[in-house]
């Protein structure tokens, strides 16, 4: 794989999203991207059409370009890797849980994107 990955302490070399879809009537897939990242994805959730990503501590959304996923917006704020992202879009809310201290709770600005 190449990725050198350790879970302790938790670190990786680099990590991919890889993004598929649905053909034949929902009976195979096809790879439609391959994004590098600077992690270990922990963690995936949809958003406004949007795909919001645990990026180890880093909470990012992408959306969909014709080559790669594109970045939109990153919190980088957040203290430990992400491990489950819920998400509430008719009131902006995202809980974003990580690894080892918590829950937390961001809201959505759309004007600052």
């Amino acid at each position: 794989m190449g990725l050198e990955a350790k879970l302790t302490p938790r670190t990786c070399s680099y990590g991919f999203i890889k993004t598929y879809r649905f053909k034949d009537g929902g009976t195979k897939l096809e790879l439609v991207h391959n994004t590098p990242c600077e992690n270990i994805p922990g963690a995936f959730a949809e958003f406004k059409g949007r795909l919001l990503a645990g990026i180890g501590p880093i909470l990012r959304v992408y959306d969909m370009g014709q080559k790669k996923l594109l970045r939109k917006h990153e919190n980088k704020n957040l203290s430990a890797a992400i491990i489950n992202i819920k998400t509430n879009s008719a009131c902006g809310r995202i809980f974003a849980s990580d690894i080892s201290e918590s829950v937390y709770v961001l809201k959505y600005k759309p004007e600052e994107n």
